[in-house]
């Protein structure tokens, strides 16, 4: 089954229909809006390891929030020792 089919699919269960109601979200026109596949797949894929890594994206989202901080106490400290 191609990516676009499965996120066809995917959009067809969350509106409440059935899988391969092509009428409501065909996965060629609908979907990916005629792009070859060598144009969904690399997206889909890369949507597929964003969602999978929901606490890697944490992490560093907190990681970048420590190291903002960080610099800022350092630049407090830098300006009071030029003073």
């Amino acid at each position: 089954m191609n990516a676009n089919e499965v996120m066809a699919n995917v959009a067809r269960e969350l509106t409440g229909h059935w899988k391969g109601e092509y009428a409501i979200v065909e996965p060629h026109d609908h979907l990916n809006m005629s792009q070859s596949t060598n144009d969904a797949y690399p997206t889909a894929l890369k949507v597929a390891i964003l969602r999978s890594n929901n606490e890697l994206v944490a992490v560093l989202t907190e990681l970048a929030q420590l190291t903002r901080l960080d610099r800022s106490v350092y630049k407090r400290k830098a300006s009071k020792r030029n003073r």
